[in-house]
C-alpha cells in the first residue's frame, strides 16, 4: 500500500470514535435535558393544578408561590400577595405561628391542624392546615403550605348531628 495509508486510515477509525463517542453523548445529554424539562413542566403542572390550596413560604413566611385553589379559597391574585407574610395576610394568632414553625424546624416534620383563616373579604374559612420544611443540604430552606377547606364537610356533619338530634327527638317522644 501507499506509506502512511496505516497511519492516514488509524487516523480516520479515531476519529470516527470520537465522532461516535460525541454524539452518543449529546443523545445522552438532550434526554436528559428533555427528561429535566418535562419532570420540571410535570411538578409545575402539579402545583397550579393540585386540589387544594398550596403555598411556599421562606423563612421568614413570606409567601413565595401560591396556586390557583390558593387565590380561589382565600380571594387574593397571586401578584397581591408575592412577598407578603403568609401568617399575617391570613390571621395566624401568633402563638400558632410560633408553634407550628419551631415544631417544623425542631422536628424536621410536617405539621397539622385544622384551623381557621381568614379571607381577603374578612370572613373565616375552616381549613385542614398541613406545613412541612423543604430540605437543601439538610437544612430548611423553606416551607409548604398546604389548605384543605373543610366547609362543605363540616356543614355535612352539622347536618347529620341534626338529622339525628330529630330522630332521636322524634323516637323518644
Amino acid at each position: 500500500p501507499f506509506p502512511g495509508t496505516l497511519a492516514m486510515l488509524w487516523l480516520v477509525v479515531v476519529l470516527a470514535a470520537a465522532l461516535a463517542v460525541t454524539v452518543v453523548m449529546l443523545i445522552r445529554a438532550r434526554r436528559q435535558t428533555v427528561g429535566r424539562v418535562d419532570r420540571d413542566t410535570h411538578l409545575e403542572q402539579l402545583f397550579e393544578t393540585f386540589p387544594h390550596a398550596l403555598a411556599l413560604r421562606d423563612l421568614d413566611g413570606r409567601l413565595l408561590r401560591a396556586n390557583a385553589e390558593f387565590t380561589r379559597l382565600f380571594q387574593y391574585s397571586v401578584p397581591e400577595v408575592l412577598g407578603v407574610n403568609i401568617d399575617r395576610l391570613l390571621g395566624v394568632p401568633g402563638g400558632e405561628r410560633r408553634d407550628g414553625v419551631e415544631r417544623m424546624l425542631s422536628s424536621a416534620s410536617k405539621v397539622w391542624r385544622q384551623t381557621r383563616r381568614r379571607r381577603r373579604d374578612g370572613s373565616l374559612v375552616d381549613v385542614s392546615h398541613t406545613g412541612a420544611p423543604l430540605s437543601m443540604g439538610g437544612e430548611a430552606a423553606a416551607f409548604y403550605e398546604v389548605y384543605h377547606d373543610l366547609t362543605q364537610q363540616l356543614r355535612a356533619e352539622a347536618t347529620i348531628t341534626e338529622q339525628q338530634r330529630l330522630l332521636e327527638a322524634f323516637f323518644t317522644q
